[in-house]
């Protein structure tokens, strides 16, 4: 079973959602799960809800890689839960998995170029503000 995860952060317009949708259903995704907050594994997010939704030998479909982790270690925490249950993760603005080696490589460089341009983006947002 394919599961997406599709989320946007609480600044930016809910509508933003429907581009990750429809993007799902034309992958063929099952099952959905949505919502408008920060990235947060804790119970109660539908990060979480889908996490545990998930069953062996599922595909965990996101749309690209921020949507689900801003950092190498939510990263990390998010690939052992994934590999624990036996599902792989696809990034559709990578068009790859984490079923090869190559697709787990192509997608933690993602992670860590996101990592750093989060990091720049907030680092100039707080120097703005500090102004």
């Amino acid at each position: 079973m394919k599961v997406g995860y599709a989320r946007v952060s609480p600044d930016e317009p809910v509508e933003h959602i429907e581009a990750q949708l429809k993007e799902f259903k034309s992958f063929g995704v099952d099952e959905v799960f949505k919502e408008q907050a920060c990235i947060s594994m804790n119970s109660g997010s539908e990060l979480h809800s889908a996490l545990r939704f998930l069953r062996n030998g599922d595909t965990f479909v996101v749309s690209r890689i921020g949507r689900v982790a801003n950092s190498m270690h939510q990263y990390s925490i998010l690939i052992d839960m994934l590999k624990n249950k036996n599902v792989d993760m696809y990034v559709i603005e990578l068009k790859t998995d984490t079923s090869t080696p190559s697709g787990r490589l192509s997608i933690g460089i993602a992670a860590s170029v996101h990592e750093y341009t989060f990091s720049l983006t907030n680092q100039e947002l707080l120097s703005r503000r500090s102004s």
